[in-house]
């Protein structure tokens, strides 16, 4: 058999394969699914800057908690300054009555109070730290009190005035301040450490989340852009395909153009000399002619009405337009293929073996005619030098779902040479054949969920065979009407 072949590109001809799904719903999920990613990435960068940010708001806290610890230990050391001040004011006023030192001391000790009031204020967000100072308090204010009455004594009354000394170093409510303070200024040095500690673990985990959503929202940007640009590559290769199914058609009505102007002829020949016979009638004036000229006219008007249905179905067949996918009757779709083809111009016997009560196939009707012309045609050059010349159009079931369309001929058969490679690129055995026209056809049968393959003909030649899903319950009727419509 004569080929003019290219690759298959869905599963192989020896296998038994899937049913592909159209071109719009595999390319839409594609565009689907790289958005999704795009998407993904957008919510991890999102992520990441969120992580960052409370990166950041721990490190603001950690600076915090050591000004807030600086704030304390400053206070602390202010107050256990100002005491060791106020006892030594206290002292050299009552050695030397200068008044420079009563008026240091007053001024001390009434500063004492307010200190620590502010650092109770300081330390509120810390239970024992307030406990701590709570304590101090009466202490402070003890200790205090001791000092005013040294000093209210004075150099005048030496004597008492030294007697209350005495019996505050028995007391030593400094030492006892002082150790509150250092108590004080050592848990809050703890609380710093706690709290950095702990600013450092969230700010070491939501560096490690930034760096991880970061790096995984460029992963996922990557993929995405593949998917896409992906996308865009099988959008312009489905967009190629069917310029390159429609400019296959048109090629291949090029080729059919003189079975055009023979299938055109005949009802235009026969509409002519059914006019002329009327225009003769009608000349000869004979009025119980009249019957035959309407006769003449209907005969003519038919003739007509078969040549319009000619160049119909042609420009139908010609026209470009996206696939789509109805139910449509075998039998039908076999009898305007051979139509089209004019294979009794050819002198090829035709036959059909068609099983009764076949379910209607899914498929694009145009395209499934252009897979259907190009076999028949490949079929007829193949017998073009054979004695016997017939083609059988065969088709059958498969468990209900799907449909077997044969294409036999008498021909030589296949060359062994091609037989093997019959649908890699550019195989052809015609003279002047581009190796195209069977990689349309697969294209076309797999987009439509089918597979083609060959297989040697026992009687001698070959037979195309094409399995093409059967269309469900729910759109049978619709091509039930359309079969009506057509027999009326």
């Amino acid at each position: 058999m004569v080929v003019d072949g290219m690759p298959a590109f869905g599963d192989r001809p020896e296998s038994t394969g899937r049913a592909i799904s159209g071109w719009h719903r595999a390319i839409s999920w594609r565009w689907a699914r790289a958005v999704g990613v795009l998407g993904l990435a957008v919510s991890l960068v999102v992520v990441s800057a969120l992580a960052l940010n409370l990166s950041l708001g721990r490190l603001r806290d950690s600076v915090a908690w050591v000004q807030h610890t600086d704030d304390v230990l400053l206070e602390v050391a202010s107050i256990d300054g100002d005491l060791v001040g106020a006892e030594s004011t206290e002292r050299g006023y009552l050695l030397t009555g200068d008044e420079a030192f009563r008026q240091t001391f007053q001024r001390l000790q009434e500063g004492l109070p307010g200190k620590l009031r502010d650092l109770l204020t300081l330390v509120a967000d810390s239970a024992d730290q307030h406990e701590r100072l709570g304590e101090l308090r009466p202490i402070l204010q003890a200790r205090l009190d001791e000092l005013r009455q040294v000093v209210a004594l004075g150099p005048a009354q030496m004597t008492a005035a030294l007697a209350i000394v005495q019996s505050a170093k028995q007391h030593d409510l400094t030492r006892t301040i002082r150790n509150r303070l250092e108590a004080v200024r050592q848990a809050e040095l703890d609380l710093l450490h706690q709290r950095q500690e702990r600013a450092s673990s969230d700010t070491r985990l939501a560096i490690a989340l930034a760096t991880g959503t970061a790096v995984l929202a460029l992963i996922s940007a990557s993929i995405g852009l593949m998917l896409f640009q992906h996308a865009r590559v099988l959008h312009r290769e489905k967009e190629l395909r069917t310029e390159l199914i429609h400019v296959s058609r048109l090629n291949m009505m090029g080729q059919m153009a003189s079975m055009l102007a023979h299938e055109l002829t005949q009802p235009l020949t026969a509409t002519g000399t059914y006019l002329r016979a009327a225009l003769r009638i009608m000349e000869t004036g004979d009025p119980s002619q009249a019957g035959r000229i309407a006769e003449a006219v209907r005969q003519s008007s038919a003739q007509m009405d078969r040549a319009r249905e000619i160049l119909k179905r042609l420009r139908t067949f010609i026209e470009k337009g996206e696939p789509a996918t109805t139910a449509e009757p075998v039998g039908p779709l076999l009898d305007e293929a051979v139509a089209l083809l004019g294979l009794t111009r050819h002198g090829v016997r035709v036959s059909y073996v068609v099983a009764p009560a076949l379910p209607p196939v899914l498929v694009d009707k145009i395209q499934m005619q252009q897979v259907l012309i190009n076999l028949m045609r490949n079929a007829v050059e193949a017998m073009e030098h054979s004695s016997r010349r017939e083609l059988t159009l065969a088709a059958l079931t498969e468990n209900g779902v799907a449909v077997r369309i044969s294409v036999q001929d008498t021909g030589p058969g296949l060359p062994k040479e091609v037989a093997g490679r019959l649908f890699q690129p550019f195989v052809t055995t015609k003279p002047g054949g581009m190796g195209v026209g069977l990689s349309i056809c697969h294209t076309i049968v797999a987009a439509n969920g089918g597979r083609i393959w060959a297989e040697p003909n026992p009687g001698g030649g070959t037979v195309f065979r094409i399995t093409v899903p059967s269309a469900p319950p729910a759109r049978r009727e619709a091509a039930a009407e359309r079969l009506m419509a057509a027999s009326d």
